[in-house]
């Protein structure tokens, strides 16, 4: 078992006995060059890899047809160690997110897309890999989205139970709320974050 798993099945279980535990003393754990490692080969396979963020670097270079395998796996080292450097000294800072208008399935409107760089992208996957455990402890059981392993139909099925001859449920009601991420108030947001991470308010703000 990878220290990573170690460590989220760690922080999983205390969150989960303890639910108002506030967390402390985790900075150190993203520094860490497997967490590194492990997080830019997430971001790397990820569909949107092909896209590049303001700094023009997608994920070709990192595979780059025109080097050996010796020069790219240079260049990744390179990145990683550039990488764990800033966030060791605390010198990382994220870079402008490249906006873009993508088509909204179903309509002929668009909605802004941002895409971040890869570098930027690695941080965020760093950080959800150490916040998740914590944060799944906290979610009710009925909450499906965007949690991993998770779905669309697990929202519809309880609906089979509730739909029965007995408890005399008859409708569905779907709601949405429009630019529902883009109304969160970012300082809530991020003292809801400080009160089970001590140390990630501050970190997180840069985002």
């Amino acid at each position: 078992m990878s220290d990573i798993i170690k460590t989220q099945q760690g922080l999983a279980r205390k969150a989960e006995a303890q639910r108002a535990h506030r967390f402390e003393d985790l900075y150190h754990v993203i520094c860490k060059r497997e967490w590194v490692e492990e997080a830019l080969r997430h971001v790397l396979e990820n569909d949107g890899a092909g896209t590049p963020g303001v700094d023009g670097m997608s994920w070709k270079a990192f595979h780059d047809v025109e080097k050996n395998d010796f020069e790219n796996d240079k260049f990744r080292s390179q990145f990683i160690d550039e990488l764990q450097q800033e966030l060791k000294t605390q010198t990382f800072k994220p870079s402008p997110v490249r906006r873009v208008e993508i088509p909204k399935p179903g309509t002929d409107k668009k909605r802004p897309l941002g895409i971040p760089t890869i570098k930027d992208r690695t941080v965020q996957t760093l950080l959800k890999m150490l916040m998740e455990p914590i944060w799944e402890a906290d979610f009710y059981h009925f909450s499906n989205g965007f949690r991993p392993g998770r779905c669309t139909m697990d929202c519809i099925q309880p609906l089979y139970t509730l739909f029965n001859t007995t408890t005399g449920y008859r409708w569905v009601i779907e709601g949405d709320i429009r630019a529902c991420f883009d109304r969160i108030p970012h300082n809530k947001l991020l003292s809801a974050v400080a009160r089970r991470i001590a140390e990630f308010s501050h970190s997180l703000s840069a985002f």
